[in-house]
């Protein structure tokens, strides 16, 4: 099985600590622009960018590798929310 990657908030929050609706998550290769395409906990594809629900809450993501992953959350707007690089990576058998 894959890692999970967990960023906090798992859900995506506005300036104010609102719920951002819609807002995205894009994977990136930690330190790059290089794009990384995550994984459900079935191992299949996520979309890209990945959005949230209505509620903000994006779903359990995996890395399809254990390279350490960026998230940049951008609110629905397109308006960067927040960047970490690198995201939280825990092992699939610590998980």
């Amino acid at each position: 099985m894959a890692d999970q990657i967990f960023f906090t908030p798992s859900h995506a929050l506005d300036a104010l600590g609102g719920v951002a609706a819609g807002a995205t998550a894009e994977f990136y290769l930690t330190g790059t622009s290089t794009v990384v395409i995550m994984n459900d906990e079935d191992g299949d594809a996520l979309a890209w960018p990945l959005t949230a629900d209505s509620r903000g809450i994006f779903p359990q993501t995996f890395a399809p590798d254990s390279n350490l992953v960026k998230v940049v959350v951008k609110s629905s707007a397109g308006a960067t929310l927040y960047t970490i690089d690198p995201a939280l990576h825990v092992a699939a058998s610590d998980t």
